[in-house]
């Protein structure tokens, strides 16, 4: 249920189009092969799962939007995409035996992403010419929900060259350790005292000053920080994420709620904490695809931002 009544809101505001199956990314235990099925069988009921959800609310969205403002259909995946999506995810199982000691801990895991291709239609997923690489649904990656996840709710995105962080009404920043072992990074680390030290504001107006410095990027102490960054193999990187909260009330939905009201309404249904992980590509392919392995470091509760009564409701990110 907590996903369907998310849907219904994101269908609101125009994102049916790009929801995504949260399949549970990699957590290997001392049986690696056995927990690598384990993750696709359940990669499949999920992902069959989520296609049937968004069917059945799809004509829900079509009576809560306004009536000049169409609803984009989700496209199906058929048999033969949803096997190759389950294909394409599969860990390569050196990779998996290389790892296997570092993933027995807990808040650690493997998973893959893809490039964001423009292959998606409001009725089609192109598979062919130029779109022969793209893995639907596979792009977007929440290590606060542990799997994948909708831009709207992301940690990290992987548009084919770059990281990105710039999830609704979250700040995500990164910083590059260069190639050193995942297995080496701590909280001593100097690149990550930054992270770790950064106070999120709770007000909107010095939330957005920071959001836009972190849109350009800046350096201290050696070390650049940005809610973007390049993807290279044999790189380990560190990201804090703070999904904030909302702090201040919204209406509950009604045929006539704003789209940015309704993507206020979303974040309730989204895990809103504020985190840091590292993560490292171990695997770049010759198809855009790579492999991610990853462990928590520092999880806390997630500020919230409260509006003045004249403050916009609006993100406090700069728009692209």
């Amino acid at each position: 249920m907590k996903f369907a009544a998310r849907l219904v809101l994101i269908a609101v505001f125009l994102v049916l189009s790009t929801s995504v199956g949260n399949a549970q990314a990699t957590i290997i235990g001392s049986d690696a092969a056995r927990q690598e099925r384990a993750r696709e069988r359940r990669n499949e009921v999920d992902l069959e799962r989520r296609m049937n959800d968004m069917r059945a609310l799809e004509p829900l969205a079509r009576r809560q939007v306004k009536r000049d403002v169409p609803v984009i259909k989700t496209p199906e995946l058929d048999k033969f995409a949803k096997e190759r999506v389950m294909k394409m995810r599969r860990i390569d199982p050196s990779d998996l035996g290389a790892y296997a000691d570092f993933s027995k801990k807990e808040k650690t895991g493997i998973f893959k992403l893809f490039p964001n291709l423009d292959c998606l239609t409001p009725n089609l997923i192109r598979l062919d010419g130029g779109c022969v690489d793209f893995v639907p649904l596979s792009s977007d990656f929440s290590f606060r929900e542990v799997g994948y996840t909708d831009g709207n709710y992301h940690d990290i995105g992987f548009d084919g060259q770059e990281f990105v962080s710039k999830a609704f009404f979250s700040q995500g920043i990164f910083v590059s350790f260069g190639d050193i072992p995942i297995r080496e990074i701590g909280q001593e680390n100097e690149a990550l005292r930054y992270l770790a030290e950064f106070q999120p504001s709770v007000k909107q107006g010095e939330a957005k000053k920071a959001a836009k410095k972190f849109e350009y990027g800046f350096e201290t102490k050696g070390f650049k920080y940005a809610n973007r960054i390049a993807a290279t193999e044999g790189t380990t990187y560190g990201l804090r994420i703070i999904a904030y909260k909302m702090g201040s009330s919204v209406p509950p939905p009604t045929a006539n709620s704003s789209m940015i009201e309704m993507k206020f309404l979303s974040l309730q249904f989204d895990k809103r904490v504020d985190m840091t992980v590292v993560f490292r590509i171990i695997r770049k392919e010759a198809n855009g695809g790579i492999t991610i392995v990853w462990k928590e470091l520092a999880r806390s509760d997630a500020p919230s931002i409260k509006f003045a009564e004249n403050e916009v409701l609006a993100d406090f990110k700069p728009r692209d």
